[in-house]
């Protein structure tokens, strides 16, 4: 995955439609899930960027883990504050640690169902028993991979085989602020994301649409755009594992 990885980590940039609809979303999760002094895990951490939105603050004790050392060192260089460490999601160490863990576009770039489910194994061990894993992801009735076919966009590249085919492949090229990126990214169905959670004892108890808000100096015929089309979710579970 070249975009977490040598110069591509200094020039990436969160793509502007975040901040209206997937962040106001992962706040309102947070509001209603987190508790006072919640111990969090951040999964796929990157440089950092929901520990600089939400949790630089001393009620949370942090740790965000990446399997890219380029971007820990970014996570670090952005944010001297923050706990960042070189981790791998389907290998965590400890058991019953926190209270919440957060994965935040995670699972699209995971491209085999083994490690898709190993990363809900381990989600569950180290949650104490009722806490809660937020996984954000994008919307899989319309992702990238769908997109390709639906609205023949030709900035996608994939061999598309229908909705269900879960694990396909698909590479998205970007603009982000005058930087040319390529996105490697994997087409699951929800109903994947339901399974792999029932079988770790995670059980979905909430998902949000991330239905897009009005924010100043972001034109309204731009937000009335976003309305029409879903992106993103927020899916909450809860641990029930004993």
């Amino acid at each position: 995955m070249k975009e977490y990885t040598g110069e591509n980590v200094k020039n990436y940039r969160q793509p502007s439609d975040k901040y209206v609809r997937l962040f106001p979303a992962i706040k309102t999760a947070l509001d209603t899930y987190a508790t006072q002094q919640s111990n969090v895990l951040d999964l796929g951490c990157g440089d950092g960027i929901l520990y600089s939105l939400f949790f630089n603050d001393a009620k949370y004790s942090y740790t965000g883990i990446d399997l890219s050392g380029d971007m820990v060192a970014q996570a670090k260089s952005k944010n001297p504050n923050g706990n960042f460490v070189v981790g791998d999601a389907t290998n965590l160490p400890k058991d019953s640690l926190y209270d919440l863990v957060i994965a935040n576009m995670l699972f699209p770039s995971i491209s085999d169902f083994a490690n898709f489910t190993a990363v809900f194994e381990q989600v569950s061990k180290v949650l104490k028993p009722n806490g809660y894993f937020i996984a954000t992801i994008i919307n899989p009735f319309l992702d990238g991979y769908m997109q390709a076919e639906l609205f023949n966009r030709t900035d996608i590249e994939t061999e598309f085989k229908g909705y269900y085919e879960s694990g396909a492949r698909y590479l998205a090229h970007r603009d982000i602020d005058g930087v040319k990126f390529t996105f490697e990214d994997y087409h699951w169905q929800l109903s994947d994301y339901i399974k792999a959670g029932y079988k770790s004892s995670l059980a979905l108890i909430n998902i949000d649409e991330c239905v897009p808000i009005k924010i100043e100096n972001v034109n309204p015929i731009k937000i009335l755009k976003m309305q029409s089309i879903p992106t993103y979710l927020v899916l909450v579970f809860c641990n029930s594992r004993v």
